[in-house]
């Protein structure tokens, strides 16, 4: 016991004299700002605003939306919507998401009706003119419990309807009735949206497997076999088809083009590189879809870069240092695109230079120590000429494109959960409590 407090006093004692000895010295005081670590704030690159004109193509009224970014291609151009539109109605239309299950896919339109799969393995129609519900499919497959796990797309092709679930599963339905045609198991946990072309459906699941499928059976045509998958993240990206060759986008930000109706490699690449100082730009996935446009492929991923190929050879022509939360859009000589920092960005189409960036809201907590949670911006898709990004703070924005400048704004009833569609001269958008949304 008295070894232990003779230490104990010499312990103190050292203490002291160590205490004293640095009040002695001099505090050496750096110059310059300072700034504090924990705030977090998106780190726009030291860039000045251009407002530049932009020849946009003349606003067409589409009659359907029946994939993934309006077309096979991705292509959605500029729509007929109103430059100050209302919400016309708001209608459930299935399970919203939770802290377990999330809305993963945007819906599809045609004939009077619109077609959207809710955060728990349902699939609906719903008129396009009152949003009163048609019909509603459950696809829980035999065996397994509703609401397990979320995930997939919805595509249209005639009557049909394609359906990817987070049980791994291409299901197609009656487009008139919601009635099951046919079921293909993938042989993975889930899988993207898929694309069609012709009598083909194309689809890549979640362990880097590219499935072309026959349109009326389900059976399959050929597969196309990716890198080996890694862990990444819940997005239910969909091919890109033009012509003929479709490009896949696989996990870690690889790409693989392949002949459309054999499935014979045409070229791969990736989009390489990151963002640094930020974690989640340790997963280089897409978030939205590659784009065919122009004889060029366009592609973001969610760690800091998007790239433009070419077509042919997949040989990079740019890079430009910003992500891509959802699908690009490209219109005439730009590329708009919802960055990785929450910004909606203008790239120069023939060099990736930036032109304007604006900065969407971004923490949803205002006070710095609880910043963690960001807001999700879908988007964006051009109406009436302006860009509109419909985002989870409950918000749909309207940008004009030639400088970035907010020229409209409404309020929706919740937090968006898609990428808005434009047919007809109305705007339909899914809605976290597994609302449809319509606004003209």
């Amino acid at each position: 016991m008295s070894k232990v407090m003779g230490r104990a006093k010499m312990a103190a004692v050292l203490a002291v004299a160590l205490g004293v000895s640095a009040c002695a010295e001099k505090d050496i005081i750096l110059p310059g700002q300072r700034l504090d670590p924990r705030s977090g704030e998106p780190v726009a690159a030291a860039q000045a605003n251009e407002s530049r004109a932009i020849a946009l193509p003349a606003a067409i009224s589409r009659a359907a939306w029946t994939q993934s970014g309006a077309t096979p291609a991705h292509v959605s151009g500029n729509n007929v919507f109103s430059t100050t539109p209302g919400l016309a109605w708001v209608m459930g239309a299935g399970s919203g998401n939770s802290r377990k299950l999330r809305i993963t896919g945007a819906p599809v339109a045609a004939d009077g009706r619109v077609i959207a799969l809710d955060a728990g393995g349902a699939v609906a129609a719903l008129s396009a003119v009152s949003g009163e519900t048609l019909w509603r499919t459950d696809l829980t497959p035999a065996g397994e419990r509703r609401a397990e796990v979320s995930g997939g797309g919805v595509a249209l092709a005639g009557n049909t309807v394609l359906v990817t679930t987070g049980y791994g599963e291409l299901v197609a339905l009656e487009a008139s009735s919601g009635a099951v045609r046919w079921r293909q198991a993938l042989g993975a946990a889930s899988a993207g949206t898929p694309a069609v072309m012709g009598d083909l459906v194309y689809v890549v699941s979640s362990d880097n497997v590219a499935w072309a499928l026959d349109l009326t059976n389900g059976r399959i045509a050929w597969q196309l076999s990716g890198p080996t998958a890694g862990a990444g993240i819940a997005a239910a990206v969909a091919p890109a088809v033009v012509d003929d060759r479709v490009v896949f986008p696989f996990d870690q930000g690889a790409l693989t083009t392949a002949y459309r109706l054999g499935g014979l490699q045409m070229w791969a690449s990736s989009v390489a590189g990151q963002r640094a100082g930020v974690v989640y730009a340790n997963t280089t996935d897409f978030a939205g879809d590659p784009v065919i446009a122009g004889g060029r492929v366009y592609a973001g991923n969610q760690s800091g870069r998007l790239v433009a190929l070419d077509a042919n050879s997949g040989a990079r022509i740019w890079t430009a240092e910003e992500g891509a939360y959802d699908t690009p859009l490209v219109v005439a000589d730009a590329v708009f695109s919802v960055t990785d920092q929450g910004m909606l960005v203008r790239l120069d189409a023939n060099s990736g230079a930036r032109i304007w960036g604006v900065q969407l809201p971004y923490f949803e907590a205002t006070k710095i120590r609880k910043r963690k949670a960001v807001f999700t911006h879908y988007g964006p898709v051009m109406g009436g000429g302006l860009l509109w990004v419909a985002s989870s703070d409950g918000v749909l924005r309207g940008f004009a494109p030639e400088g970035g400048t907010l020229v409209a704004q409404v309020a929706l009833p919740d937090g968006a959960a898609s990428s808005p569609i434009l047919v007809g001269g109305v705007m339909y958008v899914m809605l976290e409590n597994g609302a449809l949304a319509a606004l003209r």
